[in-house]
């Protein structure tokens, strides 16, 4: 399992999609959680992840 950062303005579109939920014990207007197993491509998760570090970094 994994939380990731995202805008707010992205989480419905997101989370419309079944693989992602809400973030499981985070602030669930700033944060996802997703399990990798869930037929999420390599590629989408890795520039999920890039994403979600470029906003805390910020």
């Amino acid at each position: 399992m994994m939380d990731l950062g995202i805008v707010p303005e992205q989480m419905n579109a997101l989370l419309k999609r079944g693989d992602y939920y809400p973030g499981w014990d985070m602030n669930e207007k700033n944060w996802y959680t997703t399990i990798p197993d869930e037929g999420i491509g390599g590629g989408e998760l890795f520039e999920r992840i890039r994403a979600g570090h470029a906003l805390a970094v910020k």
